[in-house]
């Protein structure tokens, strides 16, 4: 594999681009002072976008979306200094499957299951 990118006094800064070793590119991540922080987009190929968020000092924060090895939306979730806070859902074949809230990587509240047609087949409330 190899990167690009650049680096003030010693360290990764600013946006650094990863290939694999047929030169195909598997990540985006910028960094500050060697830590990840900033936007983050991982890969399977040059088109094939695998995750997509941000990090703040190295953890994930702020809403980030998995996707699977086709490309579609896989997972959308919510993340507070690297733990899954707030809204997620989860997606197969291209529709809604579940959503719920996490606070610390914990489910809370009510969570919903789909069926393909979008109609609610089942509530839990995890509390």
């Amino acid at each position: 594999t190899s990167e690009e990118g650049n680096y003030f006094k010693g360290q990764k800064n600013g946006l650094w681009v990863h290939f694999n070793s047929l030169g195909i590119k598997i990540s985006e991540i910028a960094y500050q002072n060697d830590i990840r922080n900033g936007l983050t987009k991982l890969y399977l190929t040059d088109f094939i976008l695998l995750e997509k968020g941000n990090y703040i000092n190295g953890d994930r924060d702020g809403w980030f979306q998995f996707f699977n090895n086709d490309g579609g939306l896989r997972e959308e979730c919510s993340y507070l200094r690297g733990l899954k806070n707030g809204g997620f859902k989860l997606y197969i074949n291209g529709y809604l499957f579940c959503e719920g809230t996490y606070k610390d990587d914990e489910k809370v509240g009510v969570w919903k299951e789909y069926n393909s047609k979008g109609k609610i087949i089942s509530e839990v409330n995890e509390d």
